[in-house]
């Protein structure tokens, strides 16, 4: 038979137990926090104008040069000049196939 004064001392001593636990959990984390301040500390913090040179070099990587600017150029418009020849190649080609089939 269970009396209610055991119910009761056994949940005291469950309680005890989280008690318990919940201290060497908050010790540990403690210990975790200071360790994790002297790192913290101990760090050589990053310079004051990084996001500027990073800026910088970003806008140095996408300037393009003079002289690399008039090759693009000048590929576009060879490229443009072939493909002017191409359709007048085929309009010709064309015309000429529509010529030779009404003659005969």
């Amino acid at each position: 038979m269970i009396f209610k004064e055991d119910i009761e001392l056994d949940q005291i001593r469950e309680k005890q137990q989280e008690l318990k636990r919940l201290e060497m959990e908050y010790a540990r984390h403690r210990v975790q926090i200071a360790f994790q301040r002297q790192e913290q500390e101990r760090t050589i913090p990053p310079p004051d104008d990084l996001d500027a040179r990073v800026g910088r070099k970003k806008y140095e990587n996408l300037v393009v040069s003079r002289g690399a600017l008039s090759n693009e150029k000048r590929e576009y418009q060879r490229s443009m000049l072939l493909l002017v020849l191409l359709v007048a190649a085929t309009g010709s080609l064309v015309w000429w196939g529509i010529k030779l089939m009404l003659a005969a």
